[in-house]
């Protein structure tokens, strides 16, 4: 079960061809390299969690509402759609696993930048009062220097 996850829009990206699943009309799947613009839905799937023991997602296109599937036909294996109902796929055909894949958020050069700013920052902390003591102990005295003269 995915903790706090109630369902939603999401892209599907084929990680090693670098290509995005997309569905245009129903029964058709095919793969692009660039993602749709914001006005082409066809590379938009509405992921929903399943009930029941098998449990898994389903995905079904916002372009058409048409289910993603496994087409199991023995000479030309391939992802389809399928219509909503799901008459034509068998449900375990229609259910997918979801392996979360987390890009990696922070690189090495931003976690040296984030260290080297925070012991700046600690840094100024601890000097400053030191430094503000030192500016006090010198102003009094140019100040009665000045005092003297006038």
């Amino acid at each position: 079960e995915a903790t706090g996850w109630g369902g939603g829009t999401v892209r599907l990206f084929h990680r090693s061809r670098g290509q995005y699943l997309r569905s245009r009309v129903e029964g058709v799947v095919c793969c692009d390299s660039s993602p749709a613009d914001g006005a082409d839905p066809s590379d938009l799937w509405r992921m929903e969690q399943r009930p029941g023991p098998e449990g898994g997602y389903a995905f079904s296109s916002e372009a058409h509402g048409g289910a993603l599937a496994f087409a199991s036909d023995e000479a030309n294996p391939r992802l389809c759609t399928v219509p909503p109902a799901g008459a034509a796929v068998n449900e375990v055909e229609a259910a997918w696993n979801v392996d979360p894949v987390l890009p990696r958020a922070i690189s090495s050069s931003k976690i040296k930048t984030f260290a080297i700013g925070t012991s700046v920052a600690v840094g100024t902390t601890v000097a400053m009062p030191f430094l503000m003591a030192g500016m006090l102990a010198v102003i009094p005295a140019e100040a009665t220097l000045a005092a003297s003269i006038l």
